[in-house]
């Protein structure tokens, strides 16, 4: 979806007479500041080999947002190997 809306926008900048280069170099500009917001607000999440309930807790979060909530309870049989 957010590439979608980049290139939508692109669109609207090249028609208005917006060199390429341009509106790439204004890509990298934002993602630099949005990595930058990213690193100042994100929280380290703990996990390992034996101890993956973080690492679920974070996965169901994020699904949650997303219109996979019936995948939830997919996760509970997911155990640690070590391949993994």
């Amino acid at each position: 979806m957010l590439a979608g809306a980049l290139l939508e926008q692109s669109e609207a900048l090249l028609d208005r007479g917006i060199h390429p280069i341009r509106i790439a170099d204004g890509f990298d500009r934002a993602c630099a500041v949005a990595v930058e917001k990213l690193d100042h607000i994100c929280e380290e999440i703990d996990f390992s080999l034996d101890n993956t309930e973080n690492l679920l807790r974070t996965a169901k979060t994020s699904l949650g947002s997303k219109m996979y909530v019936p995948l939830h309870n997919e996760f509970d049989c997911i155990k640690p190997f070590n391949g993994l």
